[in-house]
């Protein structure tokens, strides 16, 4: 899928160009920097997200506080969320154990009274979304407590913003559904900038289509009962009697 092939496209779905026509060079400008900033937008949207990143960070004894962020201590695209986090508590073991860790909320880390805490186990972080640089936009990950052992790594589970789009002309390969979702929303999107009549019925093919994406990207978190409650002896619903 090029950026070329989707302006030449959205402009024929709204009437600015005739079948067979290309856009002038100054319209598929014109239209790219519209696309982009789409494509920005879709960037705090969770479900059009479709890839999870696993991001394993070495834990240094008595540090607090990791930016996250190009160029960052955690050097990757800074994210808009953090679904799940845990903590290696040994890398260095055969059979390393990856445990789950909570990810606290501003209130979480505003009641905890001693930030500075440190011991030799992680139980939440917190995510801190709005440190800036000059140059570029990075968080910062508070854990807690600050580990005071060795071998830790901390796991990030963050999900990726769609990308793409540069030029007209690089090739971008997205999943099942993607093409008519950028399709709609670009080109509803150029309706206003090129003076196209707006139609009710693009509006509601650009709903379907990132409905469409946005149900296929859909996790949903499974509510586990306590191993202790369910274990065996208990009723089973499936066959009617007890296990």
């Amino acid at each position: 899928m090029k950026a070329r092939d989707l302006i030449k496209r959205g402009l024929q779905e709204i009437g600015v160009l005739a079948q067979g026509e290309v856009a002038s060079p100054a319209d598929e400008q014109d239209a790219l920097v519209v696309l982009q900033r789409r494509l920005n937008a879709w960037g705090a949207e969770r479900l059009t997200m479709f890839q999870l990143l696993r991001t394993v960070k070495a834990l240094t004894s008595g540090t607090r506080d990791y930016t996250i962020g190009s160029g960052g201590s955690i050097d990757i695209v800074r994210p808009e969320w953090i679904d799940r986090a845990s903590v290696i508590l040994d890398s260095s073991a055969t059979d390393p154990i990856e445990i789950p860790i909570a990810i606290y909320t501003e209130q979480d880390w505003a009641d905890v009274r001693l930030k500075t805490l440190d011991a030799g186990v992680i139980r939440a972080i917190y995510y801190d979304r709005g440190f800036a640089t000059t140059a570029t936009l990075r968080g910062t990950i508070s854990t807690y407590p600050t580990i005071n052992t060795a071998n830790v790594q901390l796991v990030l589970y963050s999900p990726v913003a769609v990308a793409g789009f540069v030029n007209p002309t690089s090739e971008y390969v997205f999943p099942p559904g993607y093409e008519d979702a950028f399709h709609y929303d670009f080109a509803y999107a150029l309706q206003r900038p090129f003076r196209a009549p707006l139609d009710p019925l693009l509006t509601v093919q650009r709903n379907d289509a990132i409905a469409r994406i946005q149900s296929a990207n859909r996790r949903p978190v499974e509510l586990r009962g306590d191993a202790a409650l369910v274990g065996s002896g208990g009723y089973d619903i499936e066959t009617g009697g007890y296990r």
